[in-house]
């Protein structure tokens, strides 16, 4: 078995100590995971800690997976890391206590008219939504979202296919907290306010909250990027959040728990607890009515999920993950 990687005392202790007795093929496994993920660690006793939470991590996943579910997990990037951790490092505020605008409510309140109306509909298949990108160790998932649904913007009302910065409102919009969680209605407050927002390109993306930069020419700025009025679907409401979807890829926030961070392929459809505590901000992208799910876009990088992407059932309520309660639809409208 190739261990070289492992620190000798390390393969010591974890193949003579009681403490560590565990199934050979675990060592394998995350042997295996660290050359898979390009691993290092800043010391032995890290890297010890680090393979007992990829030992709990991967007993869980295949217990769970053992259960038959309707989706399956398995191992990725997250795998050396507890749950706590990544709740500090890479997932958002709570979402659920967002105090939205009674304004926003009365429009939210309207019916939106389907374009388009068929029982599939697919953004990311037709062309419309950017390629998956990944967030890094910061909790920026509100910044991905709010960029996400204005890409989706730009290109399905001026023909412009364009990938806007993250790292500007990580930087720059004050009313959110960089990398420790932030809001999608904030977010587009703050393109509406500037006038849109630069290009990745211009601004490119670091995973940490720097000093905002905002010497770049103005003329190079997307403006239209910052055309457009935003509305709050209705919560907990299906039709709503599906009417929405064909306007344009919506921002939406989920509970991302175990289950969620560790998916693999299948359709998500965990329940949700009566506290669901909604921390993670993706874009939903597609609908399919006779499977009745939802797809999802995530910012965790191509390793997660389907290449970036997850399936979860509809249902009404909450929905899967919490993903009907907190929804936001940018609508073009040039100034």
């Amino acid at each position: 078995m190739h261990i070289k990687s492992i620190p000798c005392f390390c393969v010591l202790l974890l193949t003579c100590t009681t403490s560590f007795l565990i199934p050979r093929m675990n060592l394998q496994k995350f042997v295996d995971f660290k050359d898979e993920y390009k691993k290092s660690y800043p010391s032995p006793q890290v890297e010890l800690e680090s393979f007992q939470f990829f030992k709990q991590n991967y007993n869980t996943i295949q217990s769970k997976n053992d259960k038959k579910a309707s989706y399956k997990l398995g191992l990725n990037q997250f795998a050396d890391q507890s749950m706590e951790n990544l709740q500090k490092k890479l997932l958002c505020n709570d979402f659920s206590k967002t105090n939205r605008p009674i304004s926003s409510f009365a429009l939210a309140s309207q019916d939106f008219a389907y374009k388009n109306c068929t029982k599939r509909l697919d953004w990311y298949s037709s062309g419309f939504v950017r390629p998956v990108k990944n967030q890094g160790s910061c909790g920026s998932c509100w910044a991905f979202s709010t960029v996400g649904a204005l890409e989706s913007m730009v290109h399905i009302n001026k023909g412009e296919k364009v990938d806007l910065s993250e790292q500007e409102l990580v930087s720059c919009s004050t009313k959110n907290h960089g990398c420790n969680g932030g809001w999608m209605h904030t977010a587009m407050d703050y393109v509406q306010d500037n006038n849109g927002l630069y290009i990745q390109k211009d601004y490119p993306y670091t995973g940490k909250k720097e000093a905002c930069n905002l010497i770049i020419p103005k003329e190079q700025r997307i403006t239209s990027a910052g055309d457009f009025d935003y509305v709050w679907i209705r919560p907990n409401s299906v039709s709503s959040l599906k009417k929405g979807l064909f306007i344009n890829p919506v921002c939406v926030a989920v509970k991302a728990d175990f289950d969620f961070v560790f998916y693999q392929d299948g359709i998500f459809d965990a329940p949700l607890e009566e506290n669901p505590g909604i921390n993670h901000a993706v874009l939903l992208t597609a609908l399919d009515e006779d499977k009745k799910t939802w797809t999802i876009k995530n910012s965790w990088g191509t390793a997660w999920g389907k290449d970036g992407f997850m399936d979860l059932k509809i249902r009404n309520g909450t929905g899967v993950a919490g993903i009907n309660s907190y929804c936001i639809l940018p609508i073009y409208n040039p100034k």
